[in-house]
């Protein structure tokens, strides 16, 4: 009989599984140092001047310290937890904060801590005194009397006491010194210049910077007292390196591939583990390191093995903030970056925004163009000014300046592209130079679908494909019976969001209506229903109508050469002047379309009516017991839906590039370099001045015409 574990064991066994999981959460801080760079101010009277606070809001962000303690330290070098030092409260221990050190510090300790280095936290808002007053990294620079700054690393700032303290002073106390910077640490702000000045010149300071380079370099070349224990320390590091090294590089490989990591068990060797789990197991045959790790886990002989579900999403996390924080740095050493937005809802039903920002980068003299997604953003408020308010906050969170934003580009939705309150406008209330543009293959996608919509034959001939589309995909018998009739294309389904839909679905009665015909006929035969009868026999005779036939040929004429000219736009090659002469050569093949295109069709009609053995002739159309007038029914055609179909698209497209035209006019003449020689000195300026007046907002200009008009 199976005997039940009594609940005080259970109890036992969850609360350290639970200390297990709480150990290694943010253990991977252990092993990635995270590096950080500050820029400091111009201005350098600041560096040894007060630092007072003059009541303007900060936008640094918090810093992120790396909660480096003793206790988890000690895990490095010892499988036991309990091998710690018991004199001091370990857990409030943090190797980067001094605020938090002990007043005695031991030899083991304090290697450590110098082992790491001094850590000097920088881009946080530094908390004000009574008196307003706060500390800046403005301190950690010294000026010296010829104008040269040095940087003052042992300076040390403790967030958890808001004072600083000398980090080779606290490490080596000197029973002659008395300064509060190796002690409990000094926070009278107003006298903090002074008194760096005075302790950074005293004797003890001295002797206690060359104690902390003497104990550094013994470390570095393993000469302490403590050797054989710094060397096992050491190759421990160097273990717990390769294995979360070797951890990092699968999760990049997954991510890479757009695999998921984790399964529906944690479990090693379990064939639902997933592909984390799965690489691991896979590594750990080839690799030594990866199996010596492997064996111990099994065998448990440790109890942080770094390979559980905390430590994949805190290794992610840390791989998206590093991929964050590299596109932030460009972007701005490139300065100027425009932006892309689209809104998606996914399974959940929460609706994203897309946010991707493009810039010019130049790296070894030489300029590209350079696009970065950097996230998704939830969206709650979708008017024009509630996506506004979420993409400033965005770029506000990555230091990011709304004022070099020289460029939007979104889609053609009225709370996007809105003139009064979309999004663009909503931005180009605050920067003026912040040109919208919108998506021109999405604007040509939407031209064709508001050239159907006019015209009940043309809405008449897309349902006709429509349905014939359901009729085959919704029996795979009939399917078959499409590929047996010899079909290369095959049908294709209709979308108004799918840029190519439209010319897929008009291809197949282009160039296969033969075959699609001798399709349709054998699903009538074999028809058990008479609804499937009646509705086959219909497509039979509406695809082999003379208007239907014709319609295919004006609308794969007009698809074939839009797409052809949205395939040219949605290159990342394309120039604005190449974009123009483009758009502008579309724009005269339709007015010529409408004055020779329905003739020419007409005259191919009877070569393809010829091979199916067709009357080549517009049904007559009766109006009984009407008084209008009788309509040829050519003209008819020609006017109902060739007229409609050709000018609705003209009367969009002057209206969907309109602005593309307005943006061309300013740059133009920056793209034609070798026409500049032929420009006049007045006509030069002249557009250069324009370009000044398009990039100017308030006192500021991004260019200035006569420098510009006498470099070009």
């Amino acid at each position: 009989m199976r005997r039940r574990k009594p609940g005080t064991q259970k109890r036992k066994k969850k609360k350290l599984q639970e200390e297990a999981a709480k150990r290694q959460q943010s253990a991977t801080e252990k092993f990635i140092k995270r590096s950080e760079t500050l820029e400091f101010m111009d201005d350098e009277s600041v560096i040894e001047t007060e630092a007072v606070n003059d009541g303007s809001p900060t936008t640094a962000e918090t810093h992120h310290a790396a909660d480096l303690s003793y206790e988890d330290e000690d895990l490095l070098s010892s499988n036991n937890p309990e091998t710690v030092i018991q004199d001091v409260d370990q857990s409030s221990i943090n190797l980067h904060d001094p605020g938090t050190w002990p007043s005695v510090i031991d030899s083991k300790l304090k290697s450590k801590i110098v082992d790491y280095g001094p850590y000097q936290v920088k881009d946080i808002k530094f908390p004000e005194d009574e008196k307003e007053r706060h500390f800046t990294a403005s301190y950690y620079l010294r000026k010296l009397p010829n104008g040269e700054t040095i940087s003052r690393n042992w300076l040390v700032y403790s967030q958890t006491k808001d004072a600083v303290y000398c980090f080779c002073c606290k490490l080596f106390p000197h029973s002659t010194s008395v300064s509060q910077l190796s002690t409990d640490g000094f926070r009278s702000w107003q006298d903090l210049s002074q008194t760096l000045k005075i302790h950074e010149n005293s004797n003890s300071h001295m002797k206690n910077a060359m104690s902390w380079d003497d104990l550094g370099v013994r470390l570095k070349c393993g000469q302490t007292i403590d050797t054989k224990e710094q060397e096992l320390y050491q190759e421990r590091v160097r273990y717990w390196h390769g294995i979360i090294e070797r951890l990092i590089a699968i999760i990049q490989h997954l991510a890479e591939r757009k695999l998921v990591l984790r399964g529906s068990t944690e479990k090693l060797h379990s064939p639902n583990s997933g592909n984390f789990l799965g690489q691991v197991e896979l590594m750990a045959r080839f690799d030594p390191l990866m199996q010596q790790h492997l064996q111990a886990v099994e065998n448990k002989d440790i109890s942080d093995h770094y390979i559980g579900v905390h430590i994949q999403n805190e290794l992610i996390q840390i791989i998206a903030e590093k991929i964050l924080d590299e596109i932030t740095s460009r972007i701005q050493s490139a300065k100027y970056y425009s932006i892309i937005l689209d809104c998606i809802t996914d399974r959940s039903h929460t609706e994203q925004m897309t946010v991707i920002v493009r810039f010019v980068r130049i790296c070894d003299s030489v300029a590209f163009v350079e696009e970065h997604f950097i996230g998704f953003l939830d969206v709650h408020d979708s008017t024009g000014q509630g996506l506004t308010d979420l993409i400033l906050s965005k770029l506000d969170e990555m230091k990011i300046k709304v004022s070099n934003m020289c460029g939007q580009c979104y889609d053609n939705g009225a709370n996007m592209a809105g003139h009064v309150n979309g999004v663009q406008a909503c931005i180009k209330s605050i920067n003026p130079r912040a040109f919208y543009s919108p998506c021109q293959p999405h604007s040509l996608n939407l031209l064709l679908c508001d050239a159907a919509k006019p015209s009940t034959l043309a809405m008449k001939y897309f349902g006709t494909l429509q349905r014939i589309y359901a009729l085959f995909s919704g029996s795979s018998k009939r399917w078959d019976l499409l590929k047996a009739a010899s079909v290369s294309i095959t049908v294709k389904p209709l979308s108004d969001t799918h840029w190519e839909a439209k010319i897929a679905a008009v291809k197949v009665p282009c160039y296969e209506l033969k075959g699609l015909i001798n399709a349709l006929e054998s699903a009538r035969d074999q028809a058990r229903k008479p609804t499937h009868y009646a509705e086959t026999d219909s497509f039979i005779k509406d695809i082999s109508s003379y208007q239907f036939i014709l319609s295919t040929v004006i609308w794969y004429d007009t698809l074939f050469r839009v797409n052809s000219v949205s395939k040219m736009l949605q290159s990342n090659k394309i120039h604005l002047d190449i974009t123009m002469n483009v758009l502008l050569n579309l724009n005269e093949f339709r007015k010529d379309y409408r004055e020779n295109g329905f003739e020419t069709v007409l005259s191919s009609m009877e070569e393809i009516y010829g091979e199916l053995n067709l009357s080549c002739e517009f049904p007559l159309q009766r109006y009984e017991g009407r008084d209008e007038p009788v309509i040829n029914p050519k003209d008819n055609f020609r006017i109902n839906f060739f007229l409609k179909l050709v000018d609705t698209t003209i009367t969009a497209a002057n209206e969907r590039f309109r602005l593309l035209n307005n943006h061309n006019k300013i740059f133009v003449f920056l793209y034609k370099i070798s026409a500049l020689q032929k420009k006049s000195t007045e006509k030069l300026l002249e557009n250069c001045t324009d370009l000044q007046s398009a990039l100017s907002h308030e006192s500021s200009s991004d260019i200035d015409a006569y420098n510009l008009c006498s470099e070009l």
